[in-house]
């Protein structure tokens, strides 16, 4: 159910990288309601490519966790739509979701990619 659900909102390219994540692919899943009907049609409208996920490496800082979650968010963006579309600031229904683990910090940086202005 979680296949279909992350196949029907990302492209087939996405969603072959989320699983490939191996253990890590569950934390990418989809949930629903994360976008409202009127962002995906502004973010369609504004030239917006779909949701891309991507998940940092661990740090000892919340901080630090954050910047390697973005900075991986960018790479993956950057490789699937080009660099044009690599800019953080410039994505619509950005999210960072960064709990605690074991060994410090993992976030997980989540957007809807959009041309840089």
């Amino acid at each position: 159910m979680k296949k279909t659900i992350q196949t029907a909102v990302t492209t087939g390219a996405l969603c072959l990288a989320a699983q490939g994540a191996g253990a890590r692919a569950e934390a990418l899943e989809y949930r629903p309601g994360d976008e409202t009907p009127a962002l995906r049609r502004g973010a369609a409208e504004a030239g917006c490519q779909p949701r891309t996920w991507a998940v940092g490496r661990s740090a000892t800082s919340q901080r630090m966790a954050t910047n390697a979650a973005i900075e991986a968010w960018r790479r993956k963006v950057a490789a699937h739509f080009g660099p044009q579309y690599a800019a953080w600031p410039q994505a619509m229904g950005r999210d960072l979701s960064c709990p605690p683990s074991d060994h410090g910090y993992v976030c997980r940086a989540s957007a809807m990619p959009c041309l840089s202005r």
